[in-house]
């Protein structure tokens, strides 16, 4: 354990980074939110430090000082303040707690840790709160401890039983958290506040069907909670009927545990309102310098609206209406809010500067599913929202988990220069940075090694002086200076780089991978792996292009692997269309998935843990309400094709 109070105030520090790259800081409560800035804050919390400090100089009794202090914390948590929270426990010595306020400063610690990372815990910080976790049972030590605990008026036990199975379930341990919460007494009535009932849900949901299995056959009442959950995983209904059958079990149960403490996430799924309409708006750029990309993406929409007609089982005739937005930035006039009052559901548009435009439209309520990402839309009018785009930053994003699950250690990235070569060499880099822990103290201090070439000279002088190829080349020729003998020479590479990523066209990568496979040395069998994402992949590959990319790695929508291009869909696309450059696939198939999508938004964007396989990748909806996807990976051998 670190008792020492500068390594708090580093942690302090440390977690506040963390915090402001991931996850924005919780607003504050009691002011408005442009006022809530550090200075006010930290004499907000300073102040309520010195008047405490101020009673500790008359009474010298250190033990109401920081049970005073730990106090003090809690109020700020209980208000959702955690900056001013930590600012107070940093304050403390910890070499001086008595058991009760040490493991209520470690709870505090734990509780603001989970509110200001809600996309996952950084790795520096797991292992002090695996700690911190220890440290809360604590709270239950001492003679005197009822009656401090009663004075704060919260269960403490609950809250630190609730923190232990959060960390649990931060490192996906979700029949364990859930064992935690249950483990004393399934049929009391800790478990029947609303945290826990959310955690119960929560975890269950993502829990593997064995666990879920194991789980129901120790705590017989989760069965209700695996019967309402096949309804929400139902993809054969949609958002409607799915809605309707949750609540006809829960009439048909009522005194179910479930029933009794709905979870918040099946309270706001029940909350949405929604119509039995089957009329859909798709808004895309069908004239101007756009239009074939709206094309395209329409060609996506009409095959899966195709699809879904001739799949449809009720009596209502779903309708679709193209209307063209224009390729210019002012959304075209014709679309306002009387245009689309009579449509349930609204699909697109393209341009970012469009969904902005509907932000100042009062148009009824309705699902909407926007072809781009915009998280400053206002969407206070609108049953469902969802922002669903191919994003290059997500790939980039993916490259970095991928390479990281396979050991990769000290890449080397390589970009074209480009606009989007240089917005995924960014999100790369920032997705590999916030995935470090301190072992790599190194890269976390000078970051990675890159390469932007302009031409195939600067590439090509790029990537032999990251592989230290020029510096092996300059010492062969010193030594055949000074010799007056024949050198026979073989260039050494560097050993400690482990991988190349690359974001670059497809032309570029098939120079790219060949210079690196020359430039690694004879006397190692080890070859330098290559990563690339879809702006380098053509699934117009044939036998020669695939030589120059072997042991390359790719990922891409699966509608343009080899197993996507077996696909009934894919074959009679290729025949419409006269076997398609691989672009305009990619947006047929995010067309194709954007109208499906439109049926289940509702429920993929309640209950998180959710996911469909289309077209373009396997969809959830993440952070903000946008659409993630993940997409498959190609190892280029030479067995391919």
């Amino acid at each position: 354990m670190t008792n020492n109070k500068n390594f708090w105030c580093a942690l302090v520090t440390i977690s506040t980074l963390y915090g402001c790259g991931s996850t924005p800081k919780p607003a504050r409560l009691d002011t408005p939110e442009t006022n809530s800035n550090s200075s006010v804050v930290i004499s907000e919390a300073a102040t309520g430090i010195n008047a405490i400090e101020r009673a500790y100089a008359k009474s010298q009794n250190i033990a109401s000082r920081n049970l005073a202090l730990v106090k003090l914390a809690n109020v700020y948590v209980s208000e959702n303040r955690c900056l001013e929270a930590e600012q107070v426990l940093a304050s403390i010595n910890d070499n001086s707690l008595a058991p009760f306020t040490q493991g209520l400063s470690s709870l505090l610690k734990l509780e603001c840790q989970f509110t200001l990372h809600k996309e996952g815990i950084p790795k520096p910080l797991l292992t002090l709160m695996h700690k911190w976790s220890e440290d809360t049972y604590l709270i239950d030590s001492g003679s005197f401890q009822t009656s401090v605990a009663s004075s704060i008026d919260l269960d403490l036990g609950q809250r630190a039983t609730l923190a232990r199975a959060k960390l649990l379930a931060e490192e996906k341990q979700y029949s364990a958290a859930i064992d935690m919460l249950l483990k004393q007494d399934a049929n009391k009535e800790s478990i029947s506040t609303f945290a826990y009932s959310n955690a119960l849900w929560k975890w269950f949901s993502l829990a593997s069907d064995a666990s879920q299995a194991q789980l129901v056959s120790i705590y017989p009442f989760l069965q209700d909670h695996l019967a309402i959950l096949q309804i929400v995983e139902d993809l054969s209904l949609n958002d409607s009927t799915r809605q309707a059958n949750i609540k006809q079990w829960f009439s048909q149960f009522p005194d179910a545990y479930i029933t009794k403490h709905q979870p918040s996430q099946i309270l706001d799924y029940l909350n949405l309102e929604q119509s039995n309409g089957v009329h859909t708006a798709i808004l895309l750029p069908l004239s101007g310098r756009l239009s074939s990309q709206g094309e395209a993406i329409k060609q996506g929409i009409l095959a899966a609206y195709l699809q879904h007609t001739q799949e449809q089982q009720n009596q209502d005739e779903p309708s679709i209406t193209f209307l063209d937005t224009g390729s210019a930035s002012e959304l075209s006039p014709d679309i306002n809010a009387d245009t689309l009052a009579n449509y349930e559901t609204v699909i697109g548009p393209l341009l970012k500067s469009h969904i902005e435009q509907l932000a100042q439209l009062n148009f009824p309520k309705q699902k909407r599913i926007f072809l781009n990402n915009d998280e400053n839309f206002e969407n206070s009018d609108g049953l469902v929202r969802a922002f669903y785009s191919l994003s290059p930053e997500q790939e980039a994003r993916q490259l970095a988990t991928l390479m990281q699950s396979r050991g990769i250690k000290n890449p080397v990235v390589i970009d074209d220069s480009s606009n989007v070569g240089k917005r995924m060499a960014k999100a790369f880099n920032e997705a590999w940075m916030s995935k470090l822990d301190e072992a790599n103290i190194k890269v976390l201090t000078q970051g990675i090694e890159s390469i932007s070439y302009t031409d195939n000279k600067s590439m090509r002088i790029g990537i032999t002086a990251s592989l230290d190829v020029l510096q092996s080349q300059r010492r062969i020729q010193q030594l055949s200076n000074i010799s007056n003998e024949r050198v026979y020479s073989v260039t050494r590479n560097r050993r400690d780089l482990d991988a190349f990523v690359v974001f670059a066209k497809p032309n570029d990568l098939e120079l790219i991978n060949p210079i690196i496979e020359a430039s690694i040395s004879l006397f190692t069998e080890k070859q330098i792996p290559v990563f690339a994402s879809s702006y380098s992949y053509d699934h117009k590959q044939n036998k020669n292009t695939q030589r120059d990319l072997r042991n390359l790695v790719f990922i891409d929508m699966p509608l343009l692997l080899p197993e996507g291009r077996q696909l009934a869909i894919s074959n009679t696309v290729d025949g419409l269309f006269n076997q398609p450059p691989s672009a305009f696939l990619r947006l047929f198939a995010f067309g194709y998935d954007a109208f499906t999508l439109s049926e289940n938004i509702a429920q993929l964007s309640t209950f998180t843990h959710m996911s469909v396989q289309g077209l373009s990748g396997k969809l959830m909806v993440g952070q903000n309400n946008i659409l993630i996807r993940q997409l498959n990976s190609l190892s280029i051998t030479d067995n391919n094709g």
